[in-house]
């Protein structure tokens, strides 16, 4: 199992980055993985919604079934792939500072699917690296003009 940690502060209320990641559909926008996600069902009350979320990892697409485990408005999204090649776990947690609002990811992935064979050091720090990057994205788009409208 591979596991990783990243944190950003993003200048915006806290209430609408939640708002924003917690629409598991943003996804591609921000995710460099996730190129199309799909609603399928489930969860009236936002827990054990169920998405189709198709990413491309490595050179290679793929497709996992993915449900919301945790949600807890404005402090606590976690999503869990429960089918496909690429078993994951994101717990976002966020918290108002000065700032803005603090987003911070814990990462759990199991190697079984990836598509190249690393150690767990790189595999470790590749994952930090490329969720640290798409947090940057995240933080460009909220922060943007366009968002603060």
């Amino acid at each position: 199992m591979i596991k990783f940690e990243t944190d950003i502060t993003i200048q915006r209320p806290i209430s609408e980055v939640f708002k924003y990641v917690s629409q598991i559909k943003n996804n591609p926008s921000w995710n460099s993985a996730v190129v199309d996600v799909e609603y399928v069902g489930g969860g009236k009350n936002k827990i054990d919604r169920e998405y189709l979320m198709y990413r491309v990892i490595g050179k290679k697409k793929v497709e996992n079934l993915c449900r919301v485990v945790e949600y807890e408005r404005n402090k606590l999204l976690t999503l869990k792939a429960t089918k496909g090649p690429t078993p994951f776990t994101y717990k976002y947690s966020f918290e108002k500072v000065k700032d803005g609002t603090l987003v911070s990811l814990e990462g759990k992935v199991k190697e079984d699917g990836l598509p190249f064979n690393a150690s767990s050091f790189v595999a470790v720090h590749t994952f930090e690296n490329g969720m640290s990057n798409n947090l940057r994205t995240l933080k460009d788009i909220l922060e943007s003009k366009e968002s603060a409208a």
